[in-house]
């Protein structure tokens, strides 16, 4: 339960970073717009509903579904092995490190797509939305959601 804490207070710390950088440096954002503007789909994906099924399709049932692929396959349980027994887990055989750093390259993917969806939601990106609360907000999320889940807490719990 410790590591949950440290997640925790390790999101905060780096979101509180990247805040900083972003309003505060002025180096970063010479022309000052304080964002990035005018992203937008294609015109194929422009309308509410094209945009809805190519966000569904996109992050919700084929990113669900491979992670869910990924958590029951041999990778994942080497990975849960290593999340609970560094130590032992290499013992058996398992590079810990190297399962680790994937295991960071897969989230941080679904996350890159999950940002670039909400790029094209808006139509641009503000400093805003990597403040302190958003940080709050994907946290709690995480931890009703259930924190070794990828269903979340409705259902059947499967638990990784």
């Amino acid at each position: 339960m410790v590591g949950v804490y440290f997640a925790m207070l390790d999101a905060w710390a780096v979101a509180q970073i990247v805040w900083s950088i972003a309003f505060q440096w002025v180096a970063v954002d010479r022309r000052r717009q304080r964002g990035i503007l005018g992203v937008w789909p294609e015109k194929w994906a422009a309308g509410p509903a094209s945009f809805y099924w190519l966000s569904i399709g996109r992050g919700g049932a084929r990113g669900f579904a491979a992670l869910r692929i990924i958590v029951f396959s041999p990778f994942g349980y080497a990975l849960r092995a290593t999340r609970d027994s560094l130590l032992r887990s290499e013992a058996i055989g398992i590079d810990g490190k190297r399962i680790q750093w994937t295991a960071f390259v897969i989230a941080g993917t679904v996350a890159g797509i999950a940002g670039a969806l909400f790029a094209y939601l808006k139509g641009s990106v503000f400093p805003d939305s990597i403040g302190i609360s958003l940080s709050v907000d994907a946290l709690v999320m995480v931890l009703l959601g259930g924190v070794e889940t990828v269903s979340g807490a409705g259902g059947r719990r499967h638990r990784l």
